[in-house]
């Protein structure tokens, strides 16, 4: 069939862009302002890395823009340089102050610890918030969340030979792995004062003044801070006056 005098197809129209959003703009800005605000941040710190001595007698430590390694450190972790170092110290010298002084004795245990101490305790989701991994002869095993399946891993293991009331503390350095925000990070100490085979409220009663005694050490008073104690025999016993049966309460 003859070509001529055939009209050629239109040329496809490209359709135009899709005008954003205003909440994909927005995104977009906040993303542009965090990236600005990262590559400041990283300038600032390589200036801040410049040390100098007296004028006359200056030095310089110089550092490249692009260095070889991160020097960073980890998300969710921290560097404590000497000021933040003597910070540190003085602040943990006095949770041993005072754990001593009210009859505990400090002790420790590895970071490094089986996953199962922790899955008995809360079931296996808590490995999502772990820094777990399988060690090379074949052991699951995590950096530690918390002190406490660590300590009663511990006094099980001298079941025979400790003697009840045991008043033990520790300063651990406890392992999270959650979202980072202001105030949280991944990593963090933490001041544990734990008494076992106490079967009364006498306990609480003397963590309670040991926590009181170190607030007033460190200059924080009562006008300062409060501290509220959750006790549900309290609130059943409260409840109770007011007509509510016990039977509504379940045992622990």
């Amino acid at each position: 069939m003859s070509s001529e005098g055939a009209t050629p197809d239109p040329a496809p129209v490209e359709a135009a862009p899709a005008e954003k959003s205003e909440k994909q703009l927005k995104r977009e800005s906040e993303k542009r302002a965090k990236k600005d605000a990262e590559t400041a941040k990283k300038l600032a710190k390589l200036e801040a890395r410049q040390v100098r001595g007296q004028p006359g007698n200056a030095i310089t430590v110089g550092v490249v823009p692009d260095p070889p390694v991160e020097l960073e450190p980890p998300s969710g972790t921290r560097d404590f340089y000497p000021d933040e170092m003597r910070l540190q110290r003085w602040l943990f010298d006095h949770f041993r102050r005072v754990g001593t002084s009210c009859g505990f004795e400090e002790y420790d245990a590895p970071v490094l610890e089986r996953q199962e101490l922790y899955k008995r305790k809360a079931g296996e989701e808590i490995t999502q918030q772990m820094y777990c991994f399988v060690d090379k002869e074949d052991v699951e095993v995590t950096l530690r969340p918390e002190m406490t399946p660590s300590l009663a891993r511990m006094v099980l293991g001298k079941a025979q030979s400790v003697m009840l009331p045991l008043k033990w503390f520790s300063i651990p350095q406890c392992w999270r792995f959650e979202t980072t925000q202001r105030g949280r990070k991944r990593e963090h100490y933490q001041w544990n004062m734990d008494i076992i085979g106490c079967p009364g409220v006498a306990a609480e009663v003397e963590l309670l003044s040991a926590v009181c005694q170190f607030f007033t050490n460190i200059g924080i008073k009562s006008s300062d801070i409060g501290i509220k104690v959750n006790s549900r025999k309290v609130m059943a016993s409260v409840l109770k006056s007011m007509g509510t049966r016990c039977v509504a309460f379940p045992k622990l």
